[in-house]
């Protein structure tokens, strides 16, 4: 599957199928945290000094779920697109 993309990480596949997730139209994430290097600099930095205890306490540790709950998401979203189309794919092949 060719798609136009810098490279097939996530984050640049994502501005393929999660082109209505960004306001600006371009794809990709809106958390705090956007990248998985980004996040264990952050989590490292709160190990450090932390903010609280707990994501319900701590902005830092509370933007880190967001970005983990969001990646999450993101990978359930990436399958479900590439079944999507696959089926198209399948279905063009069969009947055209």
């Amino acid at each position: 599957m060719q798609l136009g993309t810098v490279n097939y990480s996530i984050k640049s596949v994502e501005k393929v199928y999660r082109a209505e997730a960004d306001t600006a139209g371009g794809g990709g994430r809106n958390t705090a945290v956007a990248k998985g290097d980004q996040s264990v600099v952050v989590y490292d930095a709160w190990v450090e000094d932390p903010d609280g205890t707990d994501a319900a306490s701590s902005p830092t540790l509370a933007s880190l779920l967001e970005y983990n709950r969001d990646d999450c998401i993101s990978t359930r979203q990436l399958a479900d697109w590439v079944r999507i189309c696959t089926y198209i794919h399948i279905y063009i092949f069969i009947y055209f």
